[in-house]
């Protein structure tokens, strides 16, 4: 007379496990550290927070894929690498978002967990279904920890640097050879004003201040102009000084729209800072 009864007892604790609150926060998709979104927003905020993108597509019909929620996401020391280091998408195969995924990247077998270069779009890493079973426990975090000292993010950062380090170099180089053109130049016409004194008379040097006065019109005034202040229109460049001048390296702010004239015009003022006694015309400073 009890069996059925305890029967029915034993079938509607079955029931209100699957359906109550007990599989479900076991199995349960790890909202906290899920981004949503599209694929796209997703690579934009790795990009911006200079991490990995980690996909994972999920088919509920896979009772593998509810083992990974469990097993793998709901890992501690997995949760806390995947919420510092990546951003985590995870997608249901027959969502919409999911099916574009699996129709570009020719995804079939699920669960599927991809690393991808946020910049790029390019999949770097893939840890994909196989026969036997999913990640086992506690191996995922050593995987992790492993792809993220084999390929850390920061690396096209410093290759960006470089190449901005050799277009500076490049700039400078011309400068210093605009500017070494112009201290000859006005190194000749010194000496050629000089000897020209000598040969005259007190009376023509009379006349010869007249045309100093209208040759100083055509100088590059030598009063500097305010440097701006820091901000997103604003950069800092390095200039080195000609080595008639000591050639040492200065270090100034320019608007980011300004011109190689803009540039010479400052470096040929901060040279008659230092010797009032040099004169720098305009034809000087003419960009080849």
């Amino acid at each position: 007379l009890l069996q059925p009864v305890v029967a029915t007892r034993q079938r509607n604790v079955n029931s209100n496990l699957w359906t109550g609150t007990g599989l479900a926060n076991m199995f349960k998709e790890p909202e906290d550290i899920m981004f949503h979104g599209s694929f796209e927003e997703a690579a934009d905020e790795a990009v911006s927070r200079n991490v990995w993108l980690l996909v994972n597509i999920q088919d509920l019909k896979e009772f593998k894929c509810h083992q990974l929620n469990r097993d793998v996401w709901g890992d501690d020391l997995v949760h806390d690498i995947v919420a510092s280091q990546f951003v985590f998408w995870q997608q249901k195969a027959d969502s919409v978002f999911g099916q574009w995924f699996c129709g570009f990247y020719k995804v079939s077998r699920f669960p599927y967990i991809a690393a991808v270069n946020p910049r790029t779009r390019l999949i770097t890493r893939v840890w994909a279904d196989t026969d036997s079973n999913v990640i086992p426990r506690g191996a995922f975090a050593k995987e992790l920890h492993q792809f993220l000292e084999i390929n850390p993010i920061t690396a096209p950062q410093r290759k960006k640097q470089k190449v901005a380090e050799r277009v500076s170099s490049a700039e400078e180089k011309v400068l210093e050879r605009v500017l070494q053109q112009s201290l000859v130049d006005m190194q000749e016409k010194k000496k050629s004003e000089n000897e020209s004194k000598d040969r005259t008379s007190s009376s023509s040097c009379v006349q010869g201040s007249t045309g100093i006065k209208e040759q100083k019109q055509d100088v590059v005034s030598a009063a500097l102009p305010p440097e701006p202040n820091l901000g997103d229109s604003v950069t800092t460049l390095q200039l080195r000084l000609p080595s008639q001048v000591g050639g040492k390296k200065i270090r100034r702010r320019f608007y980011k729209e300004s011109k190689v004239r803009n540039v010479s015009e400052f470096v040929v003022g901060y040279i008659r800072h230092l010797n009032s006694t040099i004169i720098v015309r305009k034809d000087n400073l003419r960009m080849k």
